[in-house]
């Protein structure tokens, strides 16, 4: 059987799925509960803090949306923006009672933390989870929406965030993981480079992006609290963290949890192709409920057996030795189109145009068979239709040889 287990920090998880911080996570009993019907590798509380700003630390009962819909007329699971809020439970009540409970699940907690400029409620927070029980410590410096209360990515854009690692590495036994908001590459390594230096030991990349909706009957920007925004969780942040993940893997060589858009096996394996030790997922998990970890795992193992792994170390990272290669080549790639798989939906005829400008481009349905053709003459190779394919139907000869 193929072994699933990964290490952060010296700290053994028996698998590579973590319950991410959020409402899913905000007491005990939801944490407990997660455990026993998911068995996830780790759990990471809701953000705690001391007392950071109106509305956001302790005992908020702001009757606020946690999530709209992210289209209208067309709502699509997990496409929604996240409203972070104030919680109704204290530190203190995590320390004297909800880290107790949550312990009973069997699954190691990770303690997701936050405070402003302040070090001293880092300090505290971090001394006293870890009396609690906790496995490791996430420092949050990603949240996008927490500017107006001197705390979040704030934090590590003023340069504070340094300061914080270093002053609670030595407030703590336990592994420091830093969670980090969407990046630009160039921060990606910057950051990156800054933080392990000061002494972190992992990172969570990462925290969506800002966002925020308008009821256009009202002019109401309905999400979140003060600022009237939220966050853009699920599938469409993705792409934005596998690439922070892939670009961080190479930057800092050390365990990254990769976090954004996972849905099943197959998201969870391209973020250890991308270099990271496991994943965190909130949105998903959500939406299909805890048993999703047990579905998500054994997916990974039997996929794993198929090709002879016997342990996430044998692919993780892989996709790392193509970081800053370049591809030459005098000639284009040549689409194909599969006749068994199209359907002749006329997809490709349309973003071929574009790409080609002419009366008719390289790729185009037959009237008479209904299946695309492909004129190789006109062909460019750019991949419009190869992406847009709904089938999966077109193919680009020689992809991926000329590395």
């Amino acid at each position: 059987m193929a072994d699933i287990s990964i290490q952060i920090g010296g700290v053994k998880f028996g698998n590579p799925l973590f319950a991410a911080s959020g409402s899913a996570t905000n007491c005990g009993e939801k944490i407990k509960r997660i455990a026993v019907e998911g068995k996830p590798g780790g759990i990471v509380t809701k953000s705690v803090s001391v007392d950071v700003g109106q509305k956001w630390g302790r005992g908020s009962k702001q009757p606020t949306p946690l999530c709209w819909p992210w289209s209208h007329d067309k709502p699509q699971a997990g496409m929604v923006i996240v409203c972070a809020r104030g919680e109704t439970l204290t530190c203190e009540d995590w320390f004297e009672r909800e880290m107790t409970v949550a312990k009973e699940g069997g699954v190691p907690i990770v303690a997701n933390i936050s405070g402003s400029h302040n070090v001293a409620e880092w300090v505290y927070l971090a001394e006293s989870f870890t009396k609690a029980g906790a496995a490791m410590i996430e420092l949050n410096f990603g949240t996008p929406h927490a500017g107006p209360w001197g705390h979040g990515a704030v934090l590590l854009f003023t340069g504070v965030g340094g300061e914080i690692v270093r002053i609670v590495k030595q407030a703590t036994s336990l592994p420091i993981m830093v969670k980090l908001p969407y990046l630009s590459g160039a921060d990606c390594v910057k950051y990156g480079k800054m933080l392990k230096d000061a002494g972190a030991d992992a990172f969570k990349v990462c925290m969506p992006v800002g966002g925020m909706t308008i009821d256009i009957e009202t002019g109401i920007p309905p999400m979140g609290i003060g600022s009237k925004s939220g966050i853009v969780g699920g599938p469409p942040h993705k792409p934005l963290a596998v690439y922070n993940t892939y670009v961080l893997s190479q930057a800092v060589g050390l365990p990254i949890l990769g976090s954004g858009g996972v849905c099943n096996a197959e998201d969870v394996i391209e973020f250890i192709m991308a270099g990271a030790s496991g994943v965190e997922i909130c949105t998903w998990m959500m939406l299909k409920g805890p048993e999703l970890f047990l579905k998500v795992n054994r997916n990974i193992m039997r996929w794993m057996e198929q090709r002879g792994y016997s342990s996430l170390d044998e692919f993780r990272g892989i996709s790392l030795k193509y970081y800053g290669k370049e591809e030459w080549s005098d000639t284009p790639y040549i689409a194909q189109v599969d006749i068994e798989k199209c359907n002749g939906c006329g997809q490709c005829e349309t973003v071929c145009y574009w790409a080609v400008g002419k009366a008719e481009g390289a790729v185009h349905v037959n009237r008479k068979t209904k299946k695309a053709i492909v004129d190789p003459t006109k062909c460019e190779g750019c991949g419009y239709c190869f992406s847009h394919c709904p089938k999966r139907a077109i193919t680009l000869k020689d992809w991926g040889k000329r590395f």
